[in-house]
């Protein structure tokens, strides 16, 4: 459940959306959503290691989602400020230093608890649990870096077309191409040159 709150689809991935895609408005709804979803996620887990009585601390990544979260407020109004994509990316940015510090602290908490436990019972049992809880924090650290890695390279991309776009438009140059369905592509400055409204256009060779 916190895997899915905050993992591909969820708030990290939601979040970025709301930054660089400012013309869909859902993605500042679903990142809320999901930011509630891995807060009980996070409680349900702490709850869980208390009653094992396995001491763990994971405020730190509850505090960086915490900082996301309030980097949703700021963006919003930096959007409504009507700053450009790469304004609003920079005064959003969250260091996740500590969250990883956090996960690793975790990781070893578990690991001594696990040579602690002397019981072929309690051995097992704790075993089974924190591997569990391991494995889905583990999970969940990994599909963020991989998550934050794809939406820094979409922020890249974005500026790429950005620049691209006014070249075109300074240069009067165009851009198209046929795909391999046979649908034709045409740049907004191709449109624009051919004096052709976007809605009006065909969108193939015929």
């Amino acid at each position: 459940q916190l895997e899915r709150a905050i993992g591909y689809d969820g708030f990290i991935h939601n979040f970025k959306n709301f930054v660089l895609r400012p013309g869909e408005g859902t993605y500042f709804d679903a990142a809320l959503d999901d930011y509630r979803l891995a807060e009980k996620s996070i409680i349900e887990i702490d709850a869980l290691t208390e009653r094992l009585d396995i001491e763990t601390d994971l405020d730190p990544l509850e505090d960086t989602l915490r900082s996301y979260r309030t980097m949703l407020d700021i963006g919003s109004a930096a959007r409504a400020e009507g700053l450009s994509i790469e304004e609003i990316d920079s005064r959003v940015r969250v260091s996740d230093e500590s969250a990883s510090f956090s996960l690793f602290q975790f990781q070893e908490d578990i690991n001594a608890i696990l040579i602690s436990r002397q019981t072929l019972f309690g051995l097992s049992l704790t075993i089974t649990v924190a591997t569990l809880i391991l494995a889905t924090v583990a999970l969940i650290f990994v599909q963020y870096l991989k998550r934050l890695e794809a939406e820094k390279f979409s922020t890249r991309l974005a500026k790429k077309t950005i620049f691209i776009q006014h070249a075109e438009r300074i240069a009067k140059l165009g851009r198209w191409s046929i795909e391999p369905d046979g649908r034709l592509i045409w740049s907004q400055s191709t449109l624009d040159i051919c004096g052709i409204d976007e809605a009006d256009f065909p969108g193939t060779t015929d």
